[in-house]
Parts: C-alpha cells; structure tokens; sequence
C-alpha cells in the first residue's frame, strides 16, 4: 500500500532532510520513503503554514502507526494526516487529549 502524509513544519522548526530522516528511521525497515517534497497550505482556521509531504509504501502498517505516533511526541504534533488512494485519515499522537476532528480531504495536500 502507498499513502501519502502530511506533517506540518511550523511549529517544531525541523527541518525537511532532519523530519526525512526522522521517518525512515521510525518506519523501520519494512516501510520506506520513496519521494518527498514540501507545498505550503492555503491555511483553514489556522495560517497557512509549510508541509512536509511524503509518499511512503507500506507493508507492515501496525509499525507505520505505530512509528508516526512516535513522531507526533517527537515534533510536538497533535497529529498526522495520512491518505491512500480512497481512505484518509489522522494518526494522533498518544498525549493528545483535545477534540478528534476527522480528516478532511480539502486540507490535504498531495505530490
């Protein structure tokens, strides 16, 4: 499975090679980066702001879950966006305790 994913770079100040780096070494071997690029966002509720987006192939999912609550603790994210061909959705990280939004397609931005 491909998917692509979304991680915001503003508030951390990471960036793009290190947050690269970060998520192949938390992917582990089994799921691998295969292009990324970064796109800034036309903003919601919130400014607009720079996004790493990466593709990544998958074929152990529990440790790409797994793996991508990891880098939501690492770079103070409150979570992911992630979306495959037909199905979005957020990976939040495990100290999130605020309100679940569901993802939404129209801030998603893909390569």
């Amino acid at each position: 499975m491909i998917v692509q994913t979304n991680i915001g770079l503003e508030s951390h100040g990471i960036g793009t090679s290190i947050v690269n780096q970060l998520t192949t070494n938390a992917i582990g071997e089994k799921n691998r980066i295969i292009a990324s690029d970064c796109r800034l966002s036309s903003g919601g509720d919130w400014s607009p702001e720079l996004v790493l987006i990466q593709k990544i192939e998958i074929s152990d999912l529990p440790a790409f879950i797994r793996a991508f609550e990891s880098l939501c603790l690492l770079l103070g994210e409150d979570c992911i966006a992630v979306k495959g061909i037909t199905l979005g959705f957020l990976i939040f990280s495990p100290n999130y305790s605020g309100e679940r939004f569901s993802f939404n397609s129209d801030f998603f931005i893909t390569l």
